[in-house]
């Protein structure tokens, strides 16, 4: 004789399942629909297309012309930067850099420009 405790309904009703799984004949799996009229038309009932996992393609970060860079710089000044260039964002019509990464690159070329004539 087994002792009862909470699991002693779930394990007879687990019995039975298995009992009468044995003795039922097994059922023949449906049969294959067949295909509507338009099956060629494949938008109308597939739904939407699948989109694919993973990072859209484009972008700066399979773009060649772009290199990833890894810089310092105090954190307050990336901080005022970011929430200035959030704040320039939301006014419309603003033309400037959009994100980090092009007001740097903006600074480095007018940086770069103003050099050239001073290498030797």
């Amino acid at each position: 004789m087994t002792k009862s405790n909470k699991f002693t309904g779930l394990k007879e009703a687990i019995k039975e399942r298995r009992a009468e799984g044995e003795t039922k004949p097994l059922e023949a799996p449906p049969e294959p629909r067949e295909a509507p009229d338009n099956a060629g038309q494949e938008g109308i009932l597939s739904g939407p297309p699948k989109r694919s996992r993973g990072r859209p393609k484009g972008g700066k970060r399979n773009n060649p012309q772009f290199q990833q860079v890894t810089l310092y710089m105090p954190s307050t000044v990336y901080v005022a930067a970011q929430h200035e260039l959030k704040l320039r964002r939301r006014k419309q019509g603003y033309q400037g850099p959009r994100d980090m990464s092009e007001l740097v690159g903006a600074l480095v070329q007018v940086w770069h420009q103003e050099n050239l004539g001073h290498e030797g």
